[in-house]
């Protein structure tokens, strides 16, 4: 063979393993999996993720990963994170599960959920557009099936337990916390 069509084919080849690799990457929209995404309590969690939250649907969804996609990104979900450890950011109790809405900071557009007191837990990264009480309702239905560990929200009116921490006891001043 010449050198100059098997010099034209091996670009071409590696043209073509370039476009194959990049098409692979676009397709898989799946957030990256957390640490325990692999436990069998977020495979059950993922098997009943819901078709839809609000009005995105859900685009992709891997159940080894624990991972789903709602509305080409709009929202994210994965479960098989570490446990949260107690907080002052807002917690909220919704249909049993609680949440943790995560502080973002100044500038971001994105709202960061996060179940707690179950373990693993699972988050949702929501998009601007994304209603945060339509996905919190939705969501919660499916994380009922997280193990739950001792952590709570707790408001103003419950008594901080013997012992607690001072982070804890501070906590407890804001209106709905996590201990």
């Amino acid at each position: 063979m010449p050198k100059r069509p098997l010099v034209i084919a091996l670009a071409l080849g590696a043209s073509a393993g370039a476009a194959i690799l990049a098409f692979q990457g676009l397709a898989s929209d799946s957030p990256e999996p957390a640490p325990h995404a692999g436990s069998a309590s977020c495979r059950g969690v993922a098997a009943a993720y819901p078709e839809s939250i609000g009005t995105f649907r859900r685009t992709s969804v891997d159940t080894a990963a624990a991972a789903a996609t709602y509305g080409d990104g709009a929202l994210t979900l994965r479960c098989g994170l570490p446990a949260m450890l107690p907080t002052a950011e807002m917690c909220v109790s919704i249909g049993g599960v609680d949440w943790v809405l995560k502080n973002e900071g100044e500038g971001s557009r994105d709202k960061t959920i996060v179940t707690y007191g179950r373990s693993p837990a699972a988050e949702a990264v929501l998009g601007p557009d994304v209603p945060t009480d339509v996905a919190l309702v939705e969501l919660s239905a499916a994380m009922k099936n997280l193990p739950k560990n001792d952590r709570r929200c707790i408001d103003a009116a419950t008594p901080v337990p013997t012992g607690a921490s001072d982070q804890q006891r501070g906590n407890a001043q804001s209106s709905r916390n996590a201990i």
